[in-house]
């Protein structure tokens, strides 16, 4: 694909060459194709995006201008900057993906600058105490073990819903070990602490290797996002802090075994990161050098 600007004049579609895609691909085809192997929770997020997109701009594709896509940002009325900022990569990353295909000829999204947001990771990372307070806070057996879960071994909220028995394992060293498929459909095997794994153990009763680990005490069905997410922030709140997602128990893994030295390389592959870059904001999150040491006020 050349880099020589294209102009489009006033009445002509912005129409490529199909170079990697069948001539009689439309909108609805374009974007499946874009979705197709990206996580589930990826998927539905960017899917609303996207629908949001094509309801306000109101254009195909093909017809879009980077006005248009100019407009689409100054409408968005989401309540939180990362919501704007998904919004935004998902077009992004929608019309990156109709050029490299040869849908469209120039990308209008290429020169739409989207302005940064504040980084607020450092607000999201508890200390070990408000961890272990929050622990202490949860009498119930099911949902202490969730919360001691989601910190232990720094896994993502879905990936602790999809979790059947097959899943929990023995392991040598540590006692026991949970294996997950994570983002970007990758497997990885998670040691977990000896009482962790104890804990879950007095969970399974009767349950086979294809249960869910995490059941509803009514429906017995599987635990949704929205569950445990409500599992967690009840404790949380139980303990005084106010807030907390599960996510926020992946952060405070993260931040709490670089505190304690470990290797970075290895909290990446614990986290199931695609870059080292996204482990390393977590040791920026919490510096420990400054020139504001040097001073004497």
């Amino acid at each position: 694909m050349g880099t020589e600007l294209v102009i489009i004049e006033s009445g002509h579609r912005n129409v490529g060459d199909y170079c990697a895609i069948a001539r009689d691909t439309n909108d609805t085809k374009l974007i499946a194709l874009w979705l197709d192997g990206k996580a589930y929770n990826t998927q539905v997020a960017y899917e609303r995006d996207i629908q949001l997109f094509q309801t306000l701009v109101n254009k195909p594709i093909q017809d879009v201008l980077l006005e248009d896509v100019q407009t689409f940002g100054h409408l968005l009325t989401f309540n939180h900057l990362s919501s704007k900022a998904r919004a935004r990569n998902a077009v992004k990353s929608l019309f990156s993906f109709a050029l490299r295909t040869g849908y469209i000829r120039i990308n209008p999204a290429a020169a739409w600058r989207t302005p940064k947001t504040p980084d607020t990771l450092a607000e999201r990372i508890m200390t070990q105490e408000q961890v272990y307070t929050v622990l202490a806070n949860e009498k119930n057996a099911r949902n202490h073990v969730i919360i001691r879960l989601l910190y232990n071994s720094a896994i993502r909220v879905s990936e602790l819903c999809s979790l059947t028995w097959k899943d929990v394992q023995t392991n040598a060293l540590t006692g026991g070990q949970i294996t997950v498929f994570g983002k970007e459909s990758k497997t990885r095997s998670i040691p977990i602490s000896r009482e962790t794994y104890g804990e879950l153990l007095a969970l399974r009763g009767a349950a086979t290797l294809h249960d869910a680990v995490f059941v509803s005490f009514r429906s017995k069905k599987p635990l949704d996002r929205m569950q445990v997410f409500r599992i967690v922030q009840s404790a949380a709140h139980r303990a005084g802090i106010e807030g907390v997602s599960p996510h926020w128990m992946r952060h405070a893994h993260a931040s709490h075994a670089l505190d304690e030295n470990a290797p970075i390389q290895l909290v990446k592959e614990t986290l199931g990161h695609a870059n080292i870059v996204t482990t390393n904001n977590y040791a920026h999150a919490k510096p420990n050098a400054s020139s504001s040491t040097y001073l004497k006020i």
